[in-house]
């Protein structure tokens, strides 16, 4: 019997499954699709209550909904531990002043690794100005979530740009 084990900041180092004689050329899936559902609902309403605390510089909600291991990974590839994150976002009222207007999220697909860790991939659409006049950016986004005491909260966040494609000559 072949036992995985896979490592991770969060939760050390786990065996997640034991694998018995598995078919030739078979490969064990440890990921496996979460259902649409109330699941489902409870997480997206989790990213956009985040989402909307750092458009506000709310950072009391910031610091209930991370992890006390949270890091973050910005698009520059600049790595976050809870600390810095939260302090980025605790700063006078005078200097909480952020250009986005509204936001969206969009093609969320979630993934359990357990009962109480989903990754989600979903891209987020940040809105700039007035519907009319304003602009829209967006931007790939890896969150990793667990089940902490009846509630969801964010273990990690990993953001990739997403390049506009050149307009045709």
């Amino acid at each position: 019997m072949v036992a995985l084990l896979v490592a991770s900041p969060f939760f050390g180092i786990q065996t997640l499954s034991p694998i018995a004689k598995l078919p030739s050329g078979a490969v064990p899936s440890l990921v496996t699709k979460v259902s649409n559902g109330e699941e489902s609902v409870e997480i997206k309403k989790t990213i956009e209550a985040f989402v909307q605390a750092t458009i506000r510089f709310d950072v009391e909600s910031l610091r209930k909904l991370t992890h006390p291991d949270f890091v973050e990974i910005s698009p520059l590839g600049e790595v976050d531990p809870r600390d810095k994150f939260l302090g980025f976002y605790d700063v006078p009222p005078e200097k909480r002043k952020s250009p986005v207007t509204g936001f969206e999220i969009q093609d969320l697909q979630r993934r359990s690794l357990r009962k109480d860790v989903v990754i989600a991939h979903y891209r987020q659409v940040m809105m700039i100005g007035s519907a009319e006049a304003g602009r829209k950016f967006q931007i790939q986004v890896t969150t990793v979530l667990s089940l902490e005491s009846g509630r969801w909260v964010f273990c990690s966040n990993t953001f990739t740009p997403i390049q506009r494609k050149p307009a045709s000559v």
